[in-house]
C-alpha cells in the first residue's frame, strides 16, 4: 500500500480487511483497490476545506419543527454532538475503517441527503446480520440512556423497515450502484 494511502485511511488494514469482504460480497463488479480509495479520501477532504458548504445540509427540505432540529440546523453546532453520539467518523471518509455499529449509528444519527445512505447501506450489507439490525433500528440502537436523545432519534426512523432492503439485498445492491 502507497505511503499517502497510510495517512489518509486512518487504519488502513481495517480498510482492506472491509475492501475484501466487498470483494466476497461482490458488491461491484470491480472492487476499488487501497489507492482508488485513497483517492476518493483526498477528494473528500478537498471538499471539507474548499466545499465545507455541501456537508450535512439539505437545500431541498425545510428543517423539522423540533426546536433541537433548528438549533443544530448551523453545523458548527452539531458537530460535537455527532461526535459525542458516535454518529459520524470525521476523519474515516470511506467508511471502510468504521465498524458495522459505528455505521448503523451514522445512518440513524447523520443526515443522508436523498439516496446518500445507500452507500452507508451497501457497506453495512458485507457484515451479515447487520443489515437486518439496521432495518429495525427502533430497537437496541434507538434506545439510549437519555429519553430524550432517544426520543429525537425515533422521530427520524420510519416505523417500519424500508422496502428496499430485502433479505437478500439484492434490491439494495441496485438502488446503491445505479445512484
Amino acid at each position: 500500500m502507497p505511503s499517502l494511502a497510510r495517512y489518509l485511511l486512518l487504519f488502513p488494514n481495517r480498510v482492506e480487511t472491509n475492501l475484501a469482504a466487498v470483494e466476497r460480497a461482490g458488491l461491484v463488479p470491480v472492487t476499488p483497490n487501497p489507492w482508488q480509495i485513497t483517492l476518493g479520501v483526498a477528494r473528500m477532504w478537498h471538499r471539507v476545506l474548499f466545499r465545507s458548504e455541501t456537508i450535512g445540509t439539505c437545500a431541498a427540505d425545510p428543517v423539522r419543527p423540533s426546536w433541537r432540529a433548528r438549533l443544530l440546523e448551523r453545523r458548527p453546532l452539531r458537530f460535537p454532538f455527532l461526535v459525542r453520539e458516535r454518529a459520524i467518523a470525521p476523519l474515516d471518509f470511506s467508511g471502510l475503517a468504521s465498524p458495522p455499529e459505528r455505521i448503523i449509528r451514522h445512518l440513524l444519527g447523520a443526515h443522508h441527503d436523498a439516496n446518500q445512505f445507500a452507500y452507508d447501506l451497501a457497506l453495512l450489507s458485507v457484515h451479515p446480520g447487520k443489515l437486518e439490525t439496521a432495518a429495525c433500528p427502533r430497537d437496541a440502537d434507538v434506545r439510549s440512556r437519555r429519553p430524550a436523545r432517544a426520543q429525537d432519534r425515533r422521530s427520524r426512523v420510519p416505523s417500519r423497515p424500508p422496502a428496499l432492503i430485502g433479505p437478500s439485498g439484492s434490491s439494495l445492491r441496485t438502488l446503491t450502484w445505479a445512484a
